[in-house]
């Protein structure tokens, strides 16, 4: 998707991945959040000091967990436009839970087993994201959880504990109520891993100052990776999907507007 974006666009296109991803040095089971957010501060200031870029036309765009992150870092550079795709808006917590929550049903979980695995999860996510313990130190001291938990014992999703409680303790929502850029929302119908509420509730607060200044797009059957499938189930499986080539367009279509 980035390369069709990328090669369609009349702009200078700056990549950077996370520490450790892509052609990023480090470990990235090792850095944290705050490494991240270095690595992108150190991108920005780059490009815009090469001749060719214009400094008053920044546009900056995060995919998933960077599409909240897209939000703090304008903050703290003069951005002219956002755009984000499958990204979230409330607290990692409360997105977590709606995460493990779609991904029990996706999974075929029966209905009473999927409450009774949620409860456990309030208490689990409580005690790793608030009170700042390992997922290990959580089943150490609640060892009635220990079903519930399919990840590592210091890291999930690849990342260390650390990074994910550094994520919580982000306000991802007062840094879109202080966006007043152009901006746009690209969500996945079949997104299991980042949910609709979390886009909407983007549009909703910085609509408040300035109305229709925020775009959203759902894309029919897309997931999270820009696949298209014929099922939510299919779409969880990813089994079988293709490209959702009409998602890169219509980013295209918008910078070419907003950029």
């Amino acid at each position: 998707m980035l390369r069709a974006v990328a090669s369609a666009v009349d702009a200078v296109f700056v990549r950077v991945d996370k520490p450790g991803v892509g052609d990023s040095e480090g470990d990235c089971s090792k850095t944290d959040l705050e490494d991240d957010l270095a690595a992108y501060r150190a991108a920005i200031r780059m490009a815009l000091e090469r001749p060719d870029v214009d400094a008053s036309r920044l546009t900056l765009f995060g995919g998933s967990t960077g599409g909240a992150f897209a939000p703090l870092l304008a903050g703290e550079f003069n951005v002219h436009s956002i755009a984000v795709a499958g990204g979230f808006s409330r607290t990692w917590s409360e997105h977590i839970l709606g995460h493990e929550r779609r991904r029990l049903t996706l999974s075929g979980a029966a209905p009473a087993a999927i409450n009774t695995s949620m409860r456990g999860f309030v208490d689990f996510y409580a005690l790793y994201l608030d009170s700042r313990l390992t997922p290990a130190e959580v089943l150490v001291r609640r060892p009635d959880l220990k079903p519930l938990w399919y990840d590592a014992p210091e890291h999930q999703f690849g990342r260390h504990a650390r990074y994910f409680q550094e994520v919580q303790a982000q306000n991802i929502e007062a840094a879109w109520d202080r966006v007043r850029v152009p901006t746009l929302v690209v969500w996945g119908e079949y997104d299991w891993i980042m949910g609709r509420a979390d886009q909407e509730r983007i549009v909703e607060i910085v609509n408040a100052h300035v109305p229709a200044l925020v775009h959203l797009i759902v894309v029919p059957g897309m997931n999270h990776h820009f696949e298209r499938f014929a099922t939510p189930v299919e779409a969880f499986r990813e089994k079988g999907g293709t490209y959702a080539g009409d998602a890169a367009e219509t980013i295209i279509d918008w910078l070419r507007r907003n950029s």
